[in-house]
């Protein structure tokens, strides 16, 4: 299953494989500082925290063309208040499961 959209990405960057690498790293980084963080935020319960995590990296995926994790992201961002911690807890373990295997698609595109 691959979420990234390399197609979307290809065209943005004009088809330049600099520019892609350049961008996918960044991008990795991101990825890497949601895993990081969401599980913090979550421990804490620091739902408004969560929100804005969730905001800031729905976008993110947007932009890559990755729309299932961007839905699941806007789901958290919109009803984190609502849930409960079992429920809140199960939607950030498929988000973080969803940034592993993003995280391994973006390893293989970056190394090659």
């Amino acid at each position: 299953m691959n979420l990234l959209n390399l197609e979307y990405v290809n065209e943005i960057t004009g088809g330049d494989d600099e520019m892609l690498k350049e961008l996918l790293s960044t991008f990795n980084e991101q990825v890497l500082e949601m895993k990081q963080h969401l599980p913090s935020l979550l421990k804490l319960d620091n739902i408004e925290d969560i929100r804005q995590l969730a905001h800031k990296f729905k976008s993110s995926m947007r932009v890559f063309g990755i729309e299932l994790l961007a839905s699941q992201l806007e789901y958290l961002e919109h009803n984190a208040s609502d849930l409960s911690k079992e429920t809140m807890r199960g939607k950030v373990d498929e988000i973080l499961e969803q940034g592993d295997i993003l995280l391994d698609e973006l390893k293989l595109i970056l190394e090659s």
